[in-house]
C-alpha cells in the first residue's frame, strides 16, 4: 500500500502546483504600487488576475496600446488599493504622502475593447484625484465590464468621471457596484460619466456620493445617442448638482433609453430632477425614460419622467404587484416593511423599510425615521425627510446590514 501513499502525496502537490501562487497571497495585502505585467501572454486569450500589482499592469497595457480585444480578463479576488479608508467626502484617512493613486484602464486613444470579468469581487481604496478627463477604475471602454464591485474610493476628475468606468463608448457595463465619491467637473455619475453610441448599462447599483459641476447623475451622468441605454439600475446615493442638470439615475439624457430604473437618493439641486433631465437632440432622435420610479417628498421639476411613491409604497413587497408591475421579478427584488430583525437603527432613528434592490448586486438599502413606531412610514412619505433636507440626507439612508 506504500504506492498507493506516494500516490495521493505526488497527486496533491501537483494540484498545489497549478494553483498560482498570487491566489494564496493575503487577501489583506495592499497594492504596493507597482505594476505587474508577468502574466500576460500574446498566444493566451483569458486570464485571472489575483494582485492589484497585475491589475494594475492590466491597466499599463492596455494604455500602452493593447486592447485586449477578444481576450478576457477576470478576477481572481478581492483588490485592496489603499489601505486607508475615504470619508463621505472623499477625504482620504491614510498617511496621503504614501497613498497609491491609480491610473484609469483605457483612454481616448488606447481604450479597453476586450472582456472584464469582477467575478463578483470587490476593488477597494480607489483613489484618483486629476484635471484630466476619462477618469475611474476604467478610463475609456469599448468592451465590457461586469461583476465588479467598486467600493471605498475617491475619485476626482475633470470630464466622464465615475467610480467604474468614465466613458463607456458602444460597450457593455453590467451587473456593477458603486460605493465611492465621485467629483467631476462635467458629466460625473456612480458608475459611468458619459454613455454613448451602442453603450449599455445594465443591473447596476450606486450607492456613493455624486458632484458635478455640469450633469451628475447617480447612475451616468450624461445618456447620448440615439442606441445608449440604461436599463435596471438602481440610485441609493446623493447627487449634487452646481451648475446644470442633476438627476437620480442620469444628470442629462441626450439621446437613447432610460428604463426599468429605480432611484431613492436625494437629489441637491436648484432644479432636480428623480430620475434624468430629458433632452430633445437636435438631430430629432429619441430620447424616452419609461417604468422609473423614485421616492416621492422632494420637490422635483415640474416636466420630471417616472413614478414617485411614497416610503411604504417603495417597501411594500405586498403591494409590489400594483406599483412595479413593469419591473422583471427575475432581476429585482421586491422590497419589506419587516426589517426590525435585518438591521441597527442609528440612535434616535428607526428603520421603517427595505427597499426593493437588484438580485445579486449591492447592498440592502434601509430606510430610517425618526417618526415614533405609531406613526411610521404611514403618513404619505413625510417619514423620509432626508428627501427634504439636503444636510440629512446621507445621515436617513444606511447602506450596509449593521451600519
Amino acid at each position: 500500500m506504500k504506492w498507493a501513499a506516494k500516490l495521493v502525496v505526488v497527486l496533491i502537490m501537483t494540484v498545489m502546483a497549478c494553483v498560482p501562487a498570487s491566489a494564496e497571497q493575503d487577501a489583506s495585502a495592499v497594492w504596493s504600487g507597482a505594476a505587474d505585467m508577468s502574466w500576460y501572454d500574446e498566444e493566451v486569450t483569458e486570464f485571472t488576475l489575483y494582485t492589484a500589482e497585475q491589475l494594475a499592469g492590466l491597466a499599463q497595457l492596455v494604455n500602452d496600446g493593447n486592447s485586449f480585444n477578444g481576450r478576457t480578463v477576470r478576477l481572481g479576488c478581492d483588490i485592496r488599493l489603499n489601505s486607508g479608508s475615504f470619508n463621505e467626502y472623499g477625504a482620504y484617512d491614510g498617511d496621503k504622502s504614501s497613498a497609491n493613486y491609480w491610473t484609469p484602464i483605457g483612454r481616448e486613444r488606447s481604450y479597453f475593447s476586450g472582456t472584464f470579468d469582477g467575478n463578483g469581487y470587490t476593488v477597494s481604496g480607489l483613489y484618483i484625484s486629476t484635471a484630466e478627463g476619462h477618469v475611474g477604475l476604467f478610463g475609456y471602454n469599448t468592451g465590457t465590464i461586469s461583476n465588479v464591485n467598486v467600493v471605498d474610493g475617491s475619485v476626482r476628475g475633470g470630464r466622464r468621471t465615475a467610480a467604474v468606468c468614465g466613458y463607456n463608448r458602444m460597450g457593455v457595463i453590467e451587473g456593477c457596484y458603486s460605493d465611492c465619491y465621485v467629483y467631476a467637473t462635467w458629466w460625473g455619475g456612480g458608475i459611468c460619466g458619459v454613455n454613448s453610441g451602442t453603450g449599455r448599462i445594465s443591473r447596476c447599483a450606486n450607492a456613493g456620493t455624486v458632484k458635478a459641476d455640469t450633469n451628475s447623475g447617480g447612475i451616468c451622468g450624461m445618456n447620448k445617442e440615439s442606441q445608449a441605454v440604461i436599463d435596471n439600475c438602481f440610485n441609493s446615493g446623493a447627487v449634487y448638482g452646481f451648475s446644470a442638470d442633476a438627476g437620480g439615475i442620469c444628470g442629462l439624457i441626450d439621446g437613447g433609453q432610460i428604463q426599468s430604473c429605480v432611484n431613492v437618493g436625494a437629489v441637491v439641486f436648484s432644479e432636480p430632477y428623480p430620475i434624468a433631465c430629458r433632452f430633445t437632440p437636435l438631430d430629432g432622435s429619441v430620447t424616452t425614460i419609461s417604468d422609473c420610479y423614485y421616492v416621492s417628498g422632494q420637490e422635483f421639476c415640474e416636466d420630471s419622467d417616472g413614478t414617485g411613491l411614497t416610503v411604504r409604497q417603495m417597501c411594500d413587497g405586498a403591494g409590489s404587484d400594483e406599483y412595479f408591475a413593469e419591473l422583471d421579478e427575475n432581476i429585482w427584488q421586491r422590497g419589506s416593511l419587516d426589517v426590525s430583525d435585518k438591521v441597527t437603527a442609528p440612535d434616535g432613528m428607526q428603520a421603517v423599510g427595505e427597499y426593493p434592490r437588484l438580485k445579486g448586486v449591492g447592498e440592502p438599502v434601509y430606510a430610517y425615521s425618526e417618526s415614533s413606531p405609531d406613526t411610521g412610514i404611514t403618513d404619505s412619505g413625510a417619514a423620509v425627510a432626508a428627501f427634504i433636507s439636503a444636510a440629512a440626507c446621507l445621515v436617513l439612508i444606511k447602506k450596509k446590514k449593521g451600519d
